[in-house]
């Protein structure tokens, strides 16, 4: 039996009054379809217990929870012996479930006693199951495909119990010894523990007759509804009407409930030691060491002061107010105030609502001051900027659209955070499959430009990828598991129609930027698209000048990998000398992919394929990439070339070349070489105005003569003042000396070799 478990939280989007079964849990299929048709993003969520005939041993890891549950493990199975070999799961933190048969009878959900770190899904529990995927990245998988194994018999001594608890006669004196402040300090100080209990429906109806025995009112029934799942309120005031108040043999009381954890109860005996109201039970007298009170005595007040609202150190404020203070930092040349995990800017006066005003612990009298001043005073940056190599707050130095100025005293803070991805070891096949599927020729080098992207962030990339295919071949599906390797928030994209048009350039502020639909937009617009393109394709400039809606101008490195996607070849104009295009063109169609194979790809991706992409990525040797150089010119390329050229620069291109492709050429020697229809172009208004691109898709440039800047810098030749064009591949010294050579002599031999010049004749 399952159900949709919130991302993030082990909860259920379902009531109990839902479907009449705890956490709303159901085998029924179609019912399940809707379920996960109506929260897309669920989890899934397991029931443990009699239903699913199984529990679940839950073995935590230092790294996800700061507690070694495998060295309790370890310890188990050095005494009593290993476990069976039997299915197992693993979470995004590293947590190993063990599934395990039920064994027919009663299994609590708890934590093992004895063994930190090892918690037991049973009766009423629940467990997350694969191949949920957290928000925050990582997925839940499976490690095997074993069958679910029976417990050994020293494990199910540990876990379960034939008999009810009962109460001792000290517990039942105890029921009126505890009051609903002490309850809920003890219940704070044990939040992990009651977030278990309450999952288990057993223990949280045990747990909710304790609280009934000891606080009856209101009081009791608003803790009991805290500690309740989002959608059960109602169910739980009805079980609360239907809960008795009256001891009786086997209920448990908050005695039982403490003397569960031997520090905690320690702790409670001592309560005035520690501060608390009420004394502890005559005849315990145990010697504390002084480290421990000490430390009892400090959670006791912070305790004390979030319930009555003000911490000692700020009085106005309540706990989560003073939380926020080291949460924000304010932007000292605009007055904004920066939230550091979400990298936002807020209006100071939002965030003086939000916390409201702080006392000095010296000057007590007076309002305090407003929140925002506080963090000026505290908490201040004098500069704001987006640098991948840098950490969060930079010292002595600010960032400016120049670069990096050292400035003692000073900080800086970075709007750039890294993904927070775990790279995760495994089989990528699938998605180098399909990238080699759609781009055999090109896979290779695109692979190492993503690499790049993962290792380097920081680093720029000389040059972009052209993606070009039919639609519906997976282009987009092939940068998906990149994205979620570099973090979502690094990666930007956006339409050429708003690139070219749009005055607001954040999207500069990312690891991989990908403009989509790239197409002729009309008139002369793709050739300015090309020019446009330039400044980020490749570095210089170092820093871009970042303009955003309600968000200070400020300076951004220059590290973003540009990805341009479109259907047509003919969409984008490269000319002959282009070095910051990596094209990769597809003769894939949609019809080549089997149904299902894309949903396919992105359960693969949620399950772990996103993980496994990034470690590989983040492992790729790239010793014999280089980000300067420039790429490869693949056969897509040339076809981008050819195809991006005007009919009248092909007529161009073969009258130079029936020239012998000169050094140095005028516009009247190519009347004479040129067609019918391409002298009826030079007398086009038109056409004239656009010879310079002309003559630059043919690989020529004009040539300025130095000694006549100021009059234009045209040549005088026979019949006038005209322009000369010389070849691109030509260094400025050289042109100007074929331009030389050329009013010397009139004309130049077409037959002089490419790089080759005669000696000038003066």
């Amino acid at each position: 039996m399952i159900f949709p478990a919130p991302p993030g939280e082990k909860k259920s989007y379902k009531s109990i009054e839902f479907s009449g079964t705890l956490w709303g849990a159901t085998r029924d299929p179609d019912i399940v379809r809707d379920d996960f048709t109506r929260w897309p993003q669920a989890r899934i969520g397991l029931l443990t217990g009699p239903d699913n005939n199984c529990f679940v041993l839950d073995v935590d890891t230092e790294e996800g929870h700061g507690v070694d549950g495998f060295a309790s493990l370890a310890l188990l199975e050095t005494a009593h012996g290993s476990l069976p070999p039997t299915l197992q799961a693993e979470s995004p933190s590293g947590s190993i479930h063990y599934y395990f048969r039920h064994p027919g009878i009663h299994v609590r959900s708890r934590k093992l006693k004895g063994s930190a770190g090892i918690d037991v899904k049973g009766n009423g529990g629940m467990i997350i199951a694969p191949p949920s995927a957290n928000p925050e990245g990582g997925a839940y998988r499976w490690r095997n495909a074993l069958p679910i194994a029976d417990a050994p018999s020293w494990l199910l001594d540990m876990i379960v119990s034939t008999e009810p608890d009962r109460a001792t006669a000290t517990d039942v004196a105890a029921i009126t010894e505890y009051s609903i402040d002490e309850i809920r300090w003890w219940i704070d100080r044990n939040r992990s523990e009651f977030d278990e209990i309450t999952q288990d429906q057993g223990e949280w109806v045990f747990f909710g007759k304790a609280l009934k025995l000891h606080a009856p009112g209101d009081d009791g029934l608003d803790l009991l509804l805290s500690l309740t799942y989002d959608g059960a309120e109602l169910i739980t005031k009805r079980w609360w009407n239907e809960f008795s108040a009256d001891y009786k043999a086997g209920m448990r009381t908050w005695a039982h409930y403490v003397s569960t954890d031997n520090v905690t109860k320690i702790d409670w005996m001592f309560r005035h030691v520690i501060g608390c109201p009420r004394p502890a039970r005559d005849g315990q007298n145990i010697e504390i060491a002084p480290e421990i009170l000490k430390r009892h005595r400090a959670e006791r007040d912070q305790y004390l002061a979030a319930q009555i609202g003000p911490l000692p150190e700020h009085p106005e404020l309540t706990a989560p107010q003073a939380d926020a203070l080291v949460q924000f930092w304010a932007h000292l040349p605009s007055g904004k105030i920066i939230h550091e995990a979400s990298r936002a800017l807020w209006a100071s006066g939002s965030f003086d609502k939000h916390v409201g005003r702080v006392k000095d612990a010296m000057k007590l009298e007076g309002p305090g001051a407003l929140a925002s001043t506080w963090l000026s005073q505290h908490r201040a940056v004098q500069s704001i900027g987006w640098e991948p190599a840098e950490p969060m707050i930079i010292e002595g130095r600010v960032l400016t659209e120049g670069g990096w100025m050292y400035a003692p005293g000073c900080r800086t803070f970075n709007l750039y955070a890294p993904s927070n991805l775990i790279p995760a070891k495994g089989d990528v096949s699938l998605w180098l499959d399909h990238l080699r599927f759609i781009y055999p020729a090109e896979a290779e080098h695109v692979i190492a430009w993503f690499a790049h992207r993962v290792q380097r962030p920081g680093d720029k990339i000389n040059h972009g990828l052209v993606f070009i295919g039919s639609p519906g071949i997976g282009k987009d599906t092939a940068i998906e598991p990149v994205v979620a390797a570099i973090g979502s928030h690094n990666f930007k994209s956006i339409t050429a129609a708003k690139f070219f048009n749009s005055d607001f350039n954040g999207y500069l502020k990312s690891v991989m930027l990908r403009i989509d639909e790239v197409h002729d937009l009309g008139g002369e617009s793709k050739y300015a698209f090309h020019d446009r393109t330039k400044p980020i394709l490749a570095a210089p400039p170092m820093m871009h000048d970042i303009n955003e809606k309600h968000v200070p101008h400020h300076a951004a490195r220059n590290v973003c990998g540009v990805i341009l996607t479109s259907n047509h070849a003919d969409a984008l104009f490269l000319d002959r000398e282009d070095r910051r295009h990596f094209v990769c063109i597809s003769d894939r169609r949609k019809d080549e992919f089997p149904n299902g194979y894309f949903e396919r790809l992105y359960r693969w991706f949620d399950a772990g394929g996103n993980e496994a992409v990034a470690y590989y990525l983040a492992h790729y040797d790239l010793t014999a990439f280089d980000a300067k150089a420039p790429p490869p010119k693949t056969a897509g390329w040339h076809a981008v070339v050819a195809a991006g050229l005007a009919p009248e620069s092909g007529d161009l291109t073969d009258a130079i070349a029936d020239l012998g492709t000169p050094p140095a050429v005028t516009i009247a020697m190519i009347k004479a070489k040129a067609p019918m229809r391409l002298l009826a172009m030079f007398e086009d208004a038109k056409f004239r105005k656009n010879i310079p691109r002309r003559f630059s898709e043919c690989g020529y440039v004009a040539v300025v003569n130095p000694d006549a800047v100021e009059s234009g810098g045209r040549w005088r030749l026979p019949g006038g003042k005209a322009a000369i064009y010389a070849r691109q591949d030509l260094s400025e010294p050289e042109r100007v000396s074929a331009a030389r050579r050329l009013v010397a002599t009139g004309n130049l031999s077409p037959s002089t070799p490419r790089g080759q010049l005669p000696p000038l004749p003066y």
